[in-house]
């Protein structure tokens, strides 16, 4: 294996177009005309990697004795078996939307082997089916994707040392269209940039090998005027989306408009009016704050302040003092998910605050 790991991108390098299958030919076709010598080398490299691998796994299993796999029919001590029980708990992943079509639909009383040919016949079905009864499969998905999250959260606060793999989506990208074809969600425009806009229309026209370079080597030869052309349709379409977007979410209960934002990957932007103003305002909020325009920063130099912000910035002592054994990264996590729970009530105040800084640079 060493000399199948060591070999193997040399030859994908050589050989691009070749399938995994046939570069692990080449590979073995390699290692079959080595001289006994010369795999005596790997084999040695081997042993020493596996004698190393095994004492870190000792060292481990001696500051972690929970993780250790017991021979049959040996016990362990009471809080072992408490501390490796608790950590056993972990939340069940969700289904996909398929998964809870097959629950509804298959027999409780049939054969393992009738089991078999009903899902196949329900995979036909739901290929043909329309995406207004689709809607319902993913809608539950999406809830238990959510749980999912929030218990999986809980799980590594209780239980820090334990592996956890987080595991993939169970609603697809696809799964979240046919959703929004069916909810009458705004589609998002092609990209937030000019450049964006272009490469997406350039995919367009047929030739998808090797798009990205190309439309890349396209975008170069444009003059500045050409460009600017892509650029300002592009600022249009996003702003048309972003009317779109306050017309969906104004036409949704209030319950729901949180889980769609995040889908349209939508905040609310502070008005033009309110960020830029008049001259006389500016310069006036401009005073207030202690900023002059000659030191004010540009917008790459300093990262964008969000309403998630704020909403640490005023409650991290409260939940350093509730949860004082976890780590920055996991406490911003649990202050991110108690963010998105508030009530739109309750997040506007700190939306406020953002509208109030845009209106200081």
């Amino acid at each position: 294996m060493k000399f199948h790991h060591e070999m193997f991108a040399k030859v994908k390098a050589r050989n691009p177009e070749l399938t995994q299958a046939d570069l692990s030919k080449k590979v073995t076709k390699r290692w079959n005309k080595l001289s006994d010598e010369e795999r005596a080398v790997y084999n040695a490299a081997y042993q020493d990697e596996m004698l190393q691998f095994k004492r870190r796994k000792a060292e481990f299993f001696a500051f972690h004795p929970e993780f250790a796999q017991k021979k049959k029919g040996q016990k362990g001590d009471s809080e072992t078996a408490k501390s490796r029980r608790g950590q056993s708990k972990r939340p069940s992943p969700p289904k996909t939307p398929f998964d809870h079509y097959v629950e509804s639909r298959l027999s409780a009383d049939a054969s393992e082997a009738e089991k078999k040919e009903q899902k196949e016949a329900l995979k036909v079905k739901w290929a043909d089916m329309s995406d207004k009864r689709k809607a319902k499969y993913i809608e539950l998905s999406l809830g238990e994707q959510k749980e999912y999250e929030e218990k999986l959260e809980e799980f590594r606060v209780q239980h820090p040392d334990a592996p956890v793999k987080r595991r993939m989506k169970c609603v697809t990208q696809a799964d979240l269209d046919v959703l929004g074809e069916a909810y009458g969600r705004p589609k998002a425009p092609a990209g937030h940039s000019g450049y964006n806009l272009f490469c997406s229309e350039f995919r367009g026209k047929g030739d998808i090998r090797g798009w990205m370079a190309k439309s890349s080597a396209e975008w170069k030869l444009l003059s500045p005027e050409q460009k600017a052309v892509y650029t300002d349709r592009s600022k249009a379409a996003l702003k048309e989306y972003h009317k779109a977007c306050e017309v969906y979410l104004a036409g949704l209960p209030e319950e729901k408009r949180d889980d769609e934002r995040k889908v349209l990957k939508y905040e609310p932007q502070p008005s033009t009016v309110a960020a830029n103003g008049s001259t006389k305002k500016r310069r006036r909020n401009e005073a207030d704050c202690g900023i002059e325009n000659k030191k004010r920063k540009s917008q790459n130099e300093s990262s964008p302040v969000s309403a998630v912000t704020f909403y640490m910035l005023e409650e991290r002592e409260k939940f350093q003092k509730k949860f004082p054994e976890v780590k920055d990264a996991n406490l911003k996590q649990l202050m991110t998910l108690a963010f998105d729970k508030l009530p739109d009530k309750e997040k506007k105040r700190f939306h406020e605050m953002v509208a109030k800084l845009a209106q200081c640079v």
